[in-house]
Formats: structure tokens, sequence, C-alpha cells
């Protein structure tokens, strides 16, 4: 027996089959723990680069605000320079200096401003060169001036009797910064250039200047300081959600750490104190609640993926025990004591379990560096990665083990209760806990709710589908060998030999074809999870974004000028219209003509522009508004609209276009909701409705023709907004997950079927050579 203990490491050596099986049992077990906290360390960097992404570089980086007398503006400049260097911040600083004037003619205020290269981050509607004076088109347009005109400026006269002045020469005119918000370059200025509501007038406009100009201008107007902003935009190439919060941190110790020795008149007692700030903190917490929001979902498929590891872990071990059951048999007859056999046997796997470890760990960091972002990998993630491979790994030698231990053979006084045992189809256990998910899935226990109150599913849900595949293959199984053996005399020779095999196998094949059963029905429910998120996010992207391109303009805005592609504009209101009960409703109104042309639909049911027509010619007495409304609109004959009841005629049922995830909606036709709001005189449209405009056709051809129209739209999203979502993209990332671990199941279970019979073979060779030793003929020895 010493001898066994000290070959032990290295026996499994001489048995390749199982070898091989035990590794790739533990490296399937590995992948599968290794990959939750590697799918959420991918989901929070891909979630944090879009949020940065969004936001911007520099709405991300480190913004400092302060300001001074005019005379060290230069001073203050190079002090924020070497400030960044000195705290090592990753990008040298854009810098702007500003300060407040007004136009001769017209009394207009505006914003002298000298900022790095800003003159480049605008769309030039006239001119050229990029180091003159530029003004907004805003400001062109009031004040009647154009490129090559001259710009009188003032100071603001009710501040002093006899302002400065001073004249500067038009270089050029850019477009309107209010409706350039998704310019990166002016993410941090929003608030000076949007107003804050609809009915505000607008902030004055930068007049856009070089850095020596500005300081001539300040001279001339007598003004004694101008205002600082310097941002140090941030570097997103290898930024991760670990370094992203270091970061952050690294932020808040600067803003505290700045006294009046940086040169950046700051600290305390000085009259302009620095503010700093910066949108990382914002983005890191939506990163984080969007992680959140799948992480259920990633847990569950991890568990999902160790429970099959497991399975094939156990089966492992038994057909250790099959392979090499001369052996077992021989040890029993020595009298080997099974524990002390199942102790020995997780020696033996330590070898191949180490290299299974090694692989199914380095696949999912393979898996990871490839799918997510650069720079996911950090010394955390991989720590933790490691740590759950390795538990994962010791629970599949210790089930190994475990059932190598159950088929030890035992001695006669357990032969009764082993009987017994036997005697109980062991299928039984799986269809009762079937139904026992079962009950738990139709009352509702199946599911979970996370911090923001979103339903997920619970394990049971996942492990329903495996369980019922691995009873009803157990079933399959055994009336296939009981019918192999009824029917199998009369069957011809070599048929009759596959057949005597089958029905022979017991256990083993049993084991074999509900693994094989298994995989095949993770990944079946793998690709049909798969598929379904495609199909709901295909389908709420084109519910939400009606059309190719999407965006935000004026309620007021008209189409003036075709497009060379179709386009029409719809009123969108979700503040004026409820339901008796108080329940809001979106209401949209366009043109039934413009949106059949417009809209897009993918191949489902319910296709909204098919029921266009009813909507475009249905009758209804006067003041009744036709609609079509959402499958979740409640049966109501009214709608409350600023106040007033109208009355509704639902002409047909069908997702609405541009409607709000949750929210009961209403298509109607914007004549006839025109000629119903002046009949219960009510405003058109309502106070605070918002307009989109849809265009069908190619993004690239859109987006910039949508952006140079005067309808100025804000915030266009195309189909892939929804696709490209962090939560989706983890979900599908997921389910891509579970269907790999699936496919390398059945890989294995088929495999497994094949060393059976290579060892059912090589048994069959064995006993007939012993025949022949024995004198047997040959024409016996089948």
């Amino acid at each position: 027996m010493r001898a066994l203990w000290l070959a032990a490491p290295l026996a499994l050596l001489r048995h390749a089959a199982v070898f091989a099986a035990v590794a790739v049992a533990v490296a399937l077990a590995a992948s599968a723990a290794s990959s939750t906290p590697f799918i959420r360390a991918g989901v929070k960097s891909a979630a944090l680069r879009a949020q940065v992404k969004s936001i911007s570089a520099l709405g991300a980086g480190f913004e400092l605000n302060t300001g001074g007398s005019l005379g060290t503006d230069v001073a203050r400049r190079s002090a924020a320079a070497a400030f960044g260097r000195a705290h090592r911040l990753p990008e040298p600083p854009v810098v702007a200096s500003m300060f407040p004037a007004n136009t001769v003619e017209g009394n207009f205020d505006v914003v002298v401003m000298a900022r790095t290269a800003a003159s480049a981050h605008v769309t030039h509607v006239s001119g050229h060169g990029d180091d003159g004076v530029w003004i907004s088109e805003a400001l062109a347009k009031t004040t009647g001036l154009g490129t090559g005109d001259i710009l009188p400026l003032t100071e603001d006269p009710r501040f002093t009797t006899l302002p400065g002045r001073t004249r500067l020469r038009i270089s050029g005119v850019y477009a309107a910064l209010d409706g350039d918000f998704e310019n990166p370059y002016w993410s941090n200025w929003v608030q000076l250039i949007r107003a804050r509501n609809p009915d505000a007038p607008l902030p004055p406009t930068f007049v856009l200047v070089p850095e020596q100009t500005l300081l001539r201008v300040a001279r001339a107007l007598k003004q004694t300081s101008v205002q600082n902003t310097f941002e140090f935009p941030i570097d997103p190439s290898n930024l991760t959600y670990v370094g992203a919060e270091q970061l952050s941190r690294t932020y808040a110790q600067i803003g505290n750490s700045i006294t009046s020795s940086d040169g950046l008149n700051c600290g305390i007692g000085t009259r302009s104190p620095c503010r700093t700030g910066s949108s990382l903190s914002a983005a890191l917490g939506v990163a984080e609640q969007q992680v959140t929001e799948v992480s259920t979902t990633i847990s569950l498929l991890s568990a999902c993926g160790l429970a099959i590891a497991a399975l094939i872990a156990a089966a492992a071990g038994v057909f250790l025990v099959r392979r090499r059951v001369d052996e077992v048999q021989l040890l029993f007859a020595r009298g080997e004591a099974p524990g002390s056999f199942a102790l020995r046997t997780a020696v033996e796997a330590l070898l191949p379990a180490c290299i299974g470890l090694a692989a199914g760990f380095g696949v999912a960091v393979a898996a990871l560096a490839l799918f997510a972002p650069a720079g996911t990998l950090d010394h955390g993630t991989l720590v933790a990665g490691a740590l759950d491979a390795t538990a994962a790994a010791a629970v599949a030698v210790v089930l190994l083990a475990l059932a190598a231990l159950t088929s030890f053979p035992r001695l006669p006084h357990h032969a009764g209760l082993a009987r017994k045992l036997l005697a109980i189809p062991w299928e039984v256990v799986p269809l009762a806990a079937v139904g026992v998910l079962l009950g738990l899935l139709f009352s509702g226990s199946a599911l979970t709710h996370d911090a923001q109150g979103h339903g997920h599913p619970r394990l049971v849900v996942f492990l329903l589908p495996a369980v019922a595949a691995a009873g009803l293959a157990g079933l399959v199984a055994r009336a296939a060998r009981r019918l192999a053996a009824r029917r199998g005399t009369s069957a011809p020779l070599s048929l009759f030999l596959v057949l005597r095999r089958v029905a022979a196998a017991r256990g083993i094949i049993v084991a074999v074809a509900v693994s094989a059963a298994t995989a095949f029905g993770v990944y079946a429910y793998a690709q049909t999870l798969s598929s379904s998120l495609t199909r709901t996010a295909a389908e709420k992207a084109f519910v939400g974004n009606g059309s190719d391109v999407q965006g935000l303009i004026d309620p007021t805005e008209r189409i003036y000028k075709p497009f060379p592609f179709p386009a029409t504009t719809a009123q969108v209101d979700s503040t004026n219209i409820v339901l008796r009960s108080g329940q809001g409703v979106v209401l949209i109104a366009g043109n039934p003509a413009e949106l059949a042309k417009v809209l897009e639909w993918g191949n489902w049911p319910d296709d909204p522009r098919l029921q266009l027509p009813k909507l475009a010619h249905a009758t209804a007495p006067a003041g009744v508004l036709p609609v079509i409304a959402s499958r979740d609109f409640p049966n109501v004959s009214a709608l409350d609209d600023q106040g007033v009841s109208i009355p509704i005629r639902v002409v047909a049922r069908a997702p609405v276009p541009g409607s709000l995830g949750g929210w009961p909606a209403v298509l109607v036709d914007a004549t006839r909701l025109h000629a119903v709001a002046r009949f219960h005189h009510v405003k058109d449209p309502g106070d605070q409705a918002g307009a989109v405009i849809w265009a069908r056709g190619d993004p690239h051809v859109i987006e910039p023709a949508l952006t140079r129209s005067s309808l100025r739209p804000s915030y266009l999203t195309t189909l892939s907004f929804i696709h490209s979502d962090p939560s989706v993209v983890a979900s599908a990332r997921s389910y891509r997950y579970l269907r790999a671990i699936g496919i390398a199941c059945v890989l294995l279970a088929v495999t497994s079927l094949l060393l059976y019979l290579q060892t059912r073979q090589r048994g069959q060779r064995l006993a007939s050579a012993l025949l022949r030793r024995m004198g047997v003929q040959a024409s016996v020895d089948v």
C-alpha cells in the first residue's frame, strides 16, 4: 500500500483518458468560478468608458476655477501647467481666461474668452483661420455683423460713466454652441451655453480671441481682473474602474491641498478662492449602478456553470473507478478501505487538477483580455479570479474523490441497503426537483430584486432546464436499455451485439447520456436566452428610437427645406397627459403618411406602420381624438390634457415609437390633435412638451445633415444606442459565456462516451484473449 501512496501523484499518467477527463472537469470549474469577478470587472470598465465617452475626457477630468488681476493672468496660466506636472495629472490643461463685455451697437452682453484652441473646436459658418476674433452665429444675426466687419466692444454701461471701448476685426462666425451639446470640447460649459429653462433667455455668447488679444482688449476696457478655468482632461485609453477610483480620490486630495503657494491665487485669504471639481465620481456611480443591474445575472450564470462543472467532476470520479475496475477489485480484495481509496484518488487527481486549473484560469484571462477593454486586468481582479478558480478546483477534486468513494465496492452486509436504494429510480429525484422549481417559478419566488427594484431571476430559473434534461434523459436511457434487451434477439448479428452491449452498460452509459443531455440543455437554454435578449434589445431600440436616427428639437420647429432622406417631426408630450387615475401617458403626434415612410420596424408582429392608415382615415365626432394605443394602455374613453378631459377613440393597438418604458402611450394625427385642442380650448403644444425628428437612412449621412440644419437637433441617437448599453452588452457576454460552457460540456460528454466505448472494447478483447487461452474456439468469441 505504501508503494501506491508514493506513486499516487503520477499514477494517472498511465491512464491518459482519465487524466484528460479530470483536467477538463477542473478547467471548466475554474473557468466558471473566475467568470464572476472577471465579467464584473469587464462590465465596470466598459460602463465607465461609456460614461467617460459620454461626458468627454474634459468633463471627467480635473477642473480648477480661479481668477485674479489682469497683470497676473500669464503667471496663473504658467502656474497651472506647473501644477499639473507637479501632481502628475495625465494631460496638459486646456486653459481659459475671460471677462464680460458689451457690444456698442445694441448693448448685447458677451463674454470675451481666450481658450486653448477654442476656434478650432467650433463649427465654422464663415471665415477662416484660427487666430482671429470669432463671434457666434446668434451674435452675428442680432448685430448684423459678419466676417471682415468690425465688432465694437465696451464696458457694461451700468457700472461706469466713462466706459472704455475697443474695436475688433471679425475673422469668422461659428455656429451657436447651444445646438452643439455633443461637442466634448464644451462639456464643462453647458451651464454657460444653455438657458436654465425654456422661457429664460440664452446666456451671453462667447467672443473667441487669442490670449494676447484678450489682454489688449481687457486693458482697453479697463478690466482689472479676469476669470480663469483650467481643465485637465483624463486619459481614457487605459482607464479601468479601479484606476478611476484611485484617480477620483487623487482629484479630491489635490483639491484640498491647493494653497496660495501654488501661484493660482488660491487658499485662505485670497479674493478669488479656487473651486475644483470633476464628473469622474458621477461616472463611477453610474458604472457601479449598471454593474449592479447585471451582477445577479452574472452570478447566476456562473453558478449554473459551476453546477455543470461539478456534475462533470463527479462523473469523472465514477469514470476513474470504472476505467481501472481491475485494479479497484484487487484493492478491494486486499482490504483497501473506501476512505483510504478516496483520499488516494484525490492525491492522484492533484496533477491533472493543477493543469486544469491553470488551463481554465488561462482561458478566462484570455477571454477577458480579448473581449474586455484594455487595462481591465488589474492586480485586484487577477487575485480575485485566481482565488475563486482555486476554490472551485479544490471543490471539483473533493467531488471527484466522493464519487470515487461511492463507486468503490462494498462489503456484503451493505448489499441489502444498496439494493433497496438502487430499486428506487434515481430519475425521481430530478423530476421531483423540477416540480419544486416549477412551483417556485409560478409562485413568483423565482425572482429577486436589486437595490433599484429591478427583478432578476434566481438560480432556480437556470437550474430548471438542466435538472429537467437530466431527469428526462435518465428515463429515455432506461427505456432504451429495456427496449434493446427485449427486441435485440431477432436483430441481425452485428446489431444484436451492439444492442447487447448497450443493454449491459447500466450506470456508466446512463451517466454519459445524462451528462450529454444536460449539457445540450444548458447550451440550448443559453442560446434561447441570448436570442431573446437580442430580440428584446432590438425591439426596444426600434420602439425607443423610432427610426435610424432620432434627435430632440423644439416643438415649434418645422422642416421647411426637404432633406435628401425621409424625415419627419413628431410632438412628444409626457408632462401634460394623464389618465383619470393619475398615471402619466406619453402622447406622440405626427403625420401618419410621413411616419409610414420614416418609422423602422423589425421582423416582429404588431408592426405599428400597418395601423397608420386606420389613424389617418379614422372617423370620430368633433372633439373626439382617434388614437393608436400601446398594448399596456387601459380601456378608457378619455385622457386628461392640461386639466381638460379629452374623449378618445382607440382605433388600433400596437407598439408606439418614441414611448417611454413602463408608460402607456398613444399615437395621434398631429392635425387632428390641433383641431381637438382648439375644440376643447387647450394649448397645442402644451407647456413643456417636446418634439423629435426621425430620419431614415445611413446615420453617417443623416447626422451631419441634421446638425447643419436650422432644426438644430440635440442628443442625436441611433438604433445602436440600446445595443451598446453596458447592461445589454454585459448580459449578452454572460449568455455567450454560458453557451461556451454548454458547448464544452457537450464535447466532454461526447468524449466520455467515446472513452467508455474504448474501455468496453478493451475489456472485450481481454475477455476474448482469456477465452482463447482456455481453449474456447474463435467462433464463440463474441
